[in-house]
């Protein structure tokens, strides 16, 4: 471990490198993981009810373990942290497989929840440490492009393979496994994780930095929305299952392509300013979806804008948390950001699906538009109250 000014370009490179590659080997893995379980209580029969709360066991150990986690970086160091915890989730695959009580899938997911949160915690704890102020959004939009390719690999490998029987178990669990591979060389590029100096390892950041925190609270609950109910939407709007399964490859498209591009235009303009356009266009998109969901080529091309936008809210609010909370306080404020996207994860799909069941099925698009519009108009406002406040003071 070096300190970071000590790093030669050439090193900052390699290091970052060697963590993308990481953590897109391991989206494969989790890719490959999260529908298992959906599977798996689908095939035993159990109510939908009982998949969404195995779900959001899996976000509570996000919201419960994140803060910790910069803790036990500096107790253990990063490497070892990222090693651990594909680790645990390697043994978590292989114990679900091994076990068919439901009880069971509970205890485990949330065990493998608390694997990936310390493991996107220390990825970005690290990625934000190298990376330069000038480049930080470019470089985090390259990170989402490798964790959004990596999950979006894995389904696709679902897909060939199946969820039954040990294919998708043994292969997840060998791409986690690979995973740990380029942190070998890379272990002595490794930057120190300082401590925090705030107290309080969430509120007091929200406090701090308030558009940049919250924008991974709606992020959250909108990805989650989309992954968990979207294909439902197209089912209940009339689709068949192929065109419902398309409105979602088209969202996960967008979420390909529009980090970097975002994460270009978040090194040159204003940050807020780009949150707020991020969830207005957002809003914008979701309100047009039920007006043209029987229009194939207009409904795929308003959803890669879609997911392309809202994965913004992600790459800029990362970056404006790191833009705000430097030094000791950037670890601190990397696990505060993720704890925020738990916290939406944990009643997005559940706001998004009783609102499908009052108002069947536009009432999905309904949540998503108020939650990014609602961000849009609050940012904006503190857009406004900080220029009137500029403009005092001059």
């Amino acid at each position: 471990m070096r300190d970071v000014e000590d790093l030669s370009p050439s090193d900052r490179i390699k290091s970052l490198a060697a963590i993308m590659t990481a953590i897109g080997v391991a989206g494969m893995g989790m890719g490959l993981t999260g529908p298992l379980f959906s599977y798996a209580f689908e095939a035993d029969g159990f109510p939908r009810t009982i998949t969404g709360l195995n779900f959001a066991v899996f976000a509570l150990a996000i919201v419960i373990f994140a803060p910790v986690v910069p803790a036990l970086m500096r107790r253990f160091g990063t490497v070892n942290v990222l090693w651990v915890s594909q680790g645990v989730a390697v043994v978590c695959l292989i114990a679900f497989r091994l076990t068919d009580h439901w009880a069971a899938w509970f205890i485990i997911r949330f065990v493998m929840g608390l694997a990936f949160t310390a493991l996107f915690v220390a990825t970005e704890v690290w990625i934000n440490t190298i990376a330069r102020e000038e480049s930080r959004g470019r470089v985090l939009g390259i990170y989402t492009v490798f964790l959004s390719g990596g999950f979006t690999i894995g389904v696709g490998i679902l897909l060939l393979v199946g969820s039954t029987g040990w294919p998708p178990v043994l292969i997840a669990s060998a791409l986690l496994a690979a995973a740990a591979l380029p942190l070998v060389p890379a272990r002595q590029l490794t930057p120190p994780s300082p401590a925090s100096k705030k107290r309080g390892p969430v509120f007091a950041f929200v406090k701090g930095a308030p558009s940049a925190l919250i924008a991974g609270v709606i992020f959250g609950a909108v990805e989650m929305g989309i992954l968990n109910l979207l294909n439902v939407y197209g089912l209940r709007a009339g689709l068949a299952e192929s065109g419902a399964t398309l409105m979602l490859f088209s969202t996960a498209a967008g979420n390909l392509v529009g980090p970097l591009i975002i994460g270009i235009l978040a090194d040159r303009v204003n940050r807020r300013a780009l949150l707020a356009g991020c969830a207005g266009v957002g809003a914008a998109t979701s309100l047009l979806v039920p007006a043209i969901v029987y229009n194939p080529l207009f409904l795929h091309i308003i959803l890669f804008i879609n997911g392309g936008i809202i994965v913004g809210l992600y790459t800029v609010g990362l970056t404006l948390a790191s833009e705000r909370f430097k030094d000791q306080d950037l670890a601190g404020a990397n696990a505060a950001f993720i704890t925020m996207y738990g916290i939406g994860a944990l009643f997005g799909p559940f706001l998004g699906g009783v609102a499908m069941d009052v108002w069947d099925p536009t009432g999905l698009m309904a949540v998503f538009f108020v939650l990014s519009g609602g961000y849009a108009l609050f940012v904006f406002a503190r857009i406004r109250r900080s220029s009137s406040l500029t403009e005092g003071a001059a």
